[in-house]
């Protein structure tokens, strides 16, 4: 069922959010999914038959992660030239259908010299039983704004969203740090899959000799 799961998050760098969206639907139907923060080995099955030269000879870097509390969360993403060069990432979160669940694609790049990163992205809300929910995401600055209750002064907020790589051990890592939202998001019902208990979210990253998005 895990697998399932994964196969819908978009694999592809230019996938939109809409496959993501479907995600969403299977987990809210009440899927069980087993913990796994540290995230396993994408197997060679779910990927396409591509050519090895679309990954550089080390491989793709890969994130392909599944949280299950305080919701069940998914990430995917990967950088083609490995854990340096251009990132995209699919987060979905799961929860039930008359609470707020948002959906991002982040994109970013790291470089030798530059392991953080100040992402670009697309958010959309399924704003459950609130009227609805407006997130923005550009050079790490994110924006939510409830809107269309009819309320004169509607709850909005802003803040930064920061993803560093680490390297300090020797499985590279991926940290993504959001800040300033949460009090935003706790009148809207939102739950960050960034902060996750009030601390950033630490995500292991594999490498992958086949990726259809190269």
């Amino acid at each position: 069922m895990i697998d399932q799961l994964r196969r819908l998050v978009p694999r592809s760098g230019r996938g939109r959010l809409v496959a993501a969206a479907a995600v969403v639907l299977v987990i809210a139907a009440g899927v069980a999914v087993p913990l796994e923060v540290g995230g396993g080995a994408a197997a060679p099955a779910k990927q396409p038959a591509v050519a090895a030269h679309q990954c550089v000879p080390s491989g793709c870097a890969l994130v392909d992660t599944v949280i299950t509390s305080p919701r069940t969360i998914v990430f995917y993403g990967a950088s083609c030239t490995g854990v340096y060069g251009t990132w995209y990432m699919n987060v979905v979160e799961g929860g039930p259908n008359n609470e707020p669940r948002p959906s991002y694609r982040l994109d970013w790049t790291f470089t030798p010299t530059m392991t953080q990163a100040l992402p670009d992205g697309q958010v959309t809300v399924s704003p459950g039983s609130y009227g609805s929910i407006l997130m923005t995401l550009a050079g790490g600055n994110m924006s939510i704004t409830g809107t269309g209750t009819g309320s004169a002064n509607p709850p909005s907020g802003h803040g930064r969203l920061i993803v560093t790589l680490s390297r300090s051990s020797a499985t590279p890592r991926i940290e993504i740090t959001e800040t300033g939202l949460s009090s935003v998001e706790s009148s809207l019902g939102l739950v960050s899959p960034f902060s996750l208990s009030g601390h950033p979210v630490l995500l292991k990253v594999m490498t992958g000799r086949h990726l259809s998005s190269c």
